[in-house]
């Protein structure tokens, strides 16, 4: 079975750009460029790389399990002793325990969100880790392609691997917890219509019950000031999606707005002064830290004068409507998982028209994913990804194909060569490897013209 949406130009070479990853990869392995640092759109991470070099190391050797050690230690921020144990101390065991679970969920992430055939994804012929030595024989599978091993086996379990990096890191840094999280906010920022003296009042007063539409709210302050308001938290498959496609790869982008809430008023004036009371009301609660405003480019200067007649200070502005407010902070700490974004919206808003409809921008999203762990994905599963949205929306066929592949600049890249399978690609990802001059100069051309 062929590899799906695998380029094989990407991963058959000229020897240049086989050193300048290799010179990555070992940057990577001593520290260099860590992962959370700022800038990665300028650099590559472990989830730019497609497969380990191995240095030509002599399976079961001392200098191999040295090597892997140090890998894991980098990637998963675990210490040798873990691995080593093998389960037979308590901690050993529970790192074991996280690792087999996020194996199974990387694995049918990769089946179930990403739709690689069950041959290439869950039907692997390692099923868990019961030992260092089961996780070393993962590890030799990702080994680049060269005389002794094939395209396709390699690349198969190098995803695997970033797939189970993803879910392992989500998993500690407490992706499970987003539901308590965001009933913390969702109690900070409501009160009761009449709430004791003992009581801290909210800026924000729920009204009845919630239903498809949200919940009806007004403000504590002034009952005239009125709106729905929507809670959700990011799945963890929506969390692994943004682990992946984010430049970062890291559970700190992939948890950035996990915990959301969508305020939808019926004026610009109103949003401003929602926006003032839950503003003052964390500066004054000191429950939120690292609070602030995302307001770049989505203010137009009329409403920037109709901040200024409320208090609020706004320094950019550009010449269109406006489009919404954001606040983020962290709920008692600036952990991942404490992260949540609050969007003050107007009832006619824009925001998820053309290609930012969410079912379109998922399409997008998975491409990207496909993109950045192999390469690019196949047509049958571009066509699985257009199919969900067809049944999720009222989009059309038409919609889909002009958003994201007509045009010059199209998100998605068709890729066909003579003899071989059609296989589409993310432009941003091949723009962002082209940047690090490690992709061959004709595949570049072939996707990004």
């Amino acid at each position: 079975m062929p590899t799906e949406g695998v380029p094989q130009g990407l991963h058959r070479t000229s020897d240049e750009v086989e050193k300048r990853r290799f010179r990555a990869q070992v940057s990577l392995l001593e520290g260099a460029g860590e992962i959370e640092v700022k800038g990665a759109e300028l650099r590559p991470t472990v989830f730019d790389l497609q497969g380990l070099d191995m240095q030509d190391l002599e399976p079961n050797s001392l200098e191999e399990e040295e090597y892997f050690l140090k890998w894991i230690r980098r990637v998963l921020e675990v210490s040798p002793e873990l691995i080593n144990d093998e389960k037979s101390t308590r901690e050993s065991n529970e790192f074991y325990t996280k690792l087999n679970y996020a194996f199974f969920r990387a694995k049918d992430f990769l089946r179930q969100t990403l739709n690689y055939p069950e041959k290439q994804s869950t039907k692997v012929k390692i099923n868990r880790f019961d030992s260092k030595e089961e996780i070393f024989s993962l590890l030799r599978k990702t080994k680049l392609p060269g005389e002794k091993i094939g395209l396709d086996q390699s690349i198969i379990y190098c995803r695997l691997v970033k797939a189970t990096i993803a879910e392992y890191r989500l998993l500690v840094a407490g992706v499970l917890d987003l539901e308590k999280v965001k009933n913390e906010v969702e109690e900070a920022i409501t009160t009761s219509p009449f709430p004791s003296v003992k009581e801290e009042a909210g800026p924000l007063v729920k009204e009845g019950e919630e239903g498809y539409m949200g919940q009806k709210f007004c403000l504590s302050s002034n009952s005239e000031i009125e709106g729905t308001m929507e809670a959700r938290i990011k799945t963890t498959e929506k969390a692994m999606l943004r682990f992946i496609t984010r430049p970062e790869a890291n559970e700190h982008a992939a948890m950035e707005d996990a915990t959301a809430f969508r305020l939808t008023v019926s004026e610009p004036i109103h949003a401003f002064l929602v926006l003032k009371e839950i503003n003052q009301f964390f500066k004054k609660n000191n429950k939120v830290v690292n609070l602030r405003l995302e307001n770049k480019n989505i203010l137009s200067p009329a409403s920037i004068k109709e901040a200024q007649k409320i208090g609020i200070h706004i320094e950019t502005a550009k010449n269109k409507g406006f489009q919404g407010l954001i606040i983020k902070g962290g709920f008692g700490s600036k952990e991942p998982n404490k992260q949540f974004e609050i969007q003050i919206v107007l009832e006619d808003n824009k925001n998820e028209e053309g290609g930012m409809h969410h079912d379109i921008y998922d399409i997008k999203k998975k491409v990207i994913a496909c993109t950045r762990l192999s390469g690019g994905c196949s047509a049958q599963q571009l066509l699985e990804f257009a199919e969900e949205a067809l049944t999720n929306s009222a989009l059309d066929e038409k919609e889909i194909r002009k958003e994201l592949l007509e045009g010059k600049n199209a998100p998605i890249v068709r890729i066909k060569r003579r003899g071989g399978p059609e296989i589409y690609v993310a432009r941003e990802v091949y723009q962002r490897w082209d940047g690090f001059n490690w992709i061959d100069r004709e595949l570049a051309d072939a996707v990004l013209g």
